[in-house]
């Protein structure tokens, strides 16, 4: 995470850190309407309790924007630089699983690819919730998943990703030992590929 992007996600404010993170779970660019049905889900509210505005999400969004904490390119989307952070974060506030119902709900989650607007991202969504779910069983089926409706998708990338993006070794240390291996596996093929580019290859 740079330090601009860092200093600019402490100065946002509660509600506007439920948009990112709820964003950074369902990871898949998302269309202005669906933030504003996820939020409405999620119920956030201003500071006398009155849920908020469909004019006051906007700007909340285009602040995000303006930050680059969010990219607008075809629908709304968490950096990249931010996004591991965000989801970890909303795991350890235990706001994930809700999060992630609504997202299951409004996004059609459990049918990956169909009404799709970026498979490929929706496949990442996948291994990535069951990573932070800890569930190695479904980690498993959504490659075999994402091997049949993706097959271009490049897996070491996905694991640098979520394992080394940054590299958080007290969450590391807290996930099944399968997942450890594959992060660890991945770390060393990284570094032995920078050492030596011939050798990796």
């Amino acid at each position: 995470m740079s330090k601009k992007l860092q200093s600019a996600y402490q100065k946002i404010s509660l509600n506007e850190k439920r948009v990112l993170q709820i964003l950074s779970i369902a990871y898949e660019p998302v269309t202005q309407t669906k933030v504003f049905e996820m939020l409405r889900c999620w119920n956030l509210t201003d500071k006398q309790e009155k849920k908020i505005t469909q004019k006051e999400a906007k700007a909340a969004l285009q602040k995000l924007v303006n930050e680059k904490l969010l990219n607008n390119d075809n629908g709304y989307k968490c950096c990249k630089q931010m996004v591991e952070e965000i989801t970890l974060e909303a795991y350890e506030e235990s706001v994930f699983v809700p999060m992630l119902e609504i997202i299951r709900d409004l996004l059609r989650l459990k049918s990956i690819y169909y009404d799709s607007r970026s498979p490929v991202d929706r496949s990442i969504r996948e291994i990535r919730v069951a990573v932070y779910n800890k569930d190695y069983e479904g980690f498993i089926n959504s490659i075999k998943v994402a091997k049949k409706e993706t097959p271009d998708i490049k897996y070491c990338n996905i694991y640098n990703l979520i394992f080394n993006s940054p590299f958080r070794p007290e969450w590391l240390r807290s996930l099944p030992l399968e997942f450890q291996e594959i992060a660890i596996n991945n770390i060393t093929a990284e570094v032995i590929a920078k050492l030596d580019p011939a050798r990796a290859s």
